[in-house]
């Protein structure tokens, strides 16, 4: 689990410890959301610390060999898998281990930029009902209805939902969220904004901001001030990404 959380005057990082606290009968959200269905988003996985059940961060599927998450998510030493196939941390889904992880080279972790990543699988995933791919935005969006999906915890400090959480809520313009922000937010970033007590936490880093509706993602979970407390909440903004993307996971 890692996510950047921004305090007013002082920046700070929210490091995995070497195991999270998992509440299999937790039934708050995201933080303020709900409960994901089995199938529900077929493109996430959740990244794990090993062979464990621990989880760090969130993830999509690009295809059937690479996986979409934050260049903060992929920095550590510690060994990695990840799981597809289950809206559930503690039971189903198919564990893959990594080939290598690829880190934009102007990830900056000071500024919280460029916070974008690809893994490579060992071995291809098989698609079904349980496992899809996700479709990338290539263009430039502002302000649309949005979905944020992930297990991050229910609030700072906070457990680990056992079941995968979603959340309605909405992207906002670079330039607003710029003014609502003391921490940079640059053009290649995609903000939400939501009433105060809902929005993203730790564990949902690396996980997609969709467009409403569709399994199109608009950005990837960066990082947020203390947890659901009206602020907007700072994605990579896919879009300005995908040349990269694209030439990642083809190199």
């Amino acid at each position: 689990m890692k996510l950047f959380v921004v305090f007013a005057t002082l920046l700070a990082c929210a490091l995995a410890g070497p195991m999270v606290r998992v509440d299999p009968n937790l039934d708050w959200r995201i933080v303020g959301g709900s409960n994901a269905a089995s199938g529900q988003f077929p493109f996430m996985v959740s990244q794990r610390s090993g062979s464990t059940t621990s989880h760090m961060c969130g993830g999509t599927i690009i295809n059937n060999r690479w996986i979409l998450s934050a260049a903060h998510c992929l920095t550590g030493s510690g060994a990695i898998t990840f799981v597809a196939g289950s809206h559930l941390i503690l039971t189903g889904g198919v564990r893959f281990a990594v080939s290598r992880r690829l880190i934009h080279a102007n990830y900056n972790p000071t500024l919280i930029s460029n916070d974008v990543g690809v893994v490579q699988l060992a071995s291809a995933i098989s698609f079904g009902n349980l496992i899809q791919p996700i479709a990338l935005e290539s263009g430039n969006v502002g302000a649309v209805a949005a979905t944020v999906v992930g297990w991050g915890r229910i609030q700072t400090g906070g457990a680990i939902p056992n079941n995968l959480q979603w959340l309605n809520l909405n992207s906002i313009t670079v330039a607003d969220c710029q003014n609502r922000h003391s921490h940079p937010v640059f053009a290649n970033n995609i903000c939400s904004l939501a009433p105060n007590g809902q929005g993203i936490c730790q564990g949902d880093s690396g996980g997609p901001l969709l467009r409403r509706g569709t399994n199109i993602q608009l950005g990837i979970a960066s990082w947020v001030i203390p947890c659901a407390r009206g602020w907007p909440d700072v994605f990579a903004r896919v879009s300005s990404f995908l040349p990269w993307i694209n030439n990642a996971i083809t190199s």
